[in-house]
């Protein structure tokens, strides 16, 4: 018994490091590649703020995917798989960008995620109406979360950072299933 669950927990361990969020390095206007999907981010504005006598760099991103792959990146509601593999509680949520010299003052982020649109498939459903009689009625089900083909998603935040530095960004792209 004792062999039975450690060979479970040594399959757990091994299958959480498989499916984990892998991190890409970007650089500020040279967005990097990740199995289709173009993961990148712009600076809008740069200003220096004095923050508790000191002086800080506070810098607007936005952040964006583009789906550049042969598919469109579906995340189901019902993603189970991906869920229990280091899926994000937000199934909308399609990349994690965080900035890893960010500081977090004056109530700013130190990441900002891309939420894709929602994915509706159409479904016939049979009701029985007033008379009792059958009556079939097509209903959209929402199933998921898309990135088409060509499309971009984007988010904007603020960080602020030592003066002096510029931002330093990483990519945590979820999961997908390629249809």
């Amino acid at each position: 018994m004792k062999t039975k669950i450690l060979l479970l927990l040594i399959f757990h361990c091994f299958s959480m490091y498989a499916f984990a969020q892998n991190a890409i390095t970007i650089t500020e206007n040279q967005p990097s590649n990740y199995e289709g999907l173009e993961c990148g981010y712009n600076i809008r504005n740069e200003q220096v703020k004095e923050i508790s006598k000191e002086n800080y760099a506070r810098f607007e991103l936005t952040v964006y995917i583009t789906n550049q792959s042969s598919c469109p990146k579906i995340v189901l509601l019902n993603d189970t798989f991906r869920n229990s593999f280091g899926g994000t509680t937000d199934p909308a949520v399609f990349a994690i960008f965080d900035c890893l010299n960010a500081t977090g003052k004056r109530l700013t982020s130190k990441s900002g995620s891309v939420r894709a649109n929602q994915f509706f498939v159409p479904t016939r459903v049979t009701e029985k109406n007033a008379e009792g009689k059958d009556v079939t009625r097509t209903v959209n089900v929402h199933a998921g979360y898309i990135l088409r083909q060509g499309e971009s998603i984007t988010d904007n935040f603020i960080v602020i950072l030592p003066q002096g530095e510029r931002p330093r960004m990483q990519c945590r792209v979820v999961m997908f299933s390629n249809l």
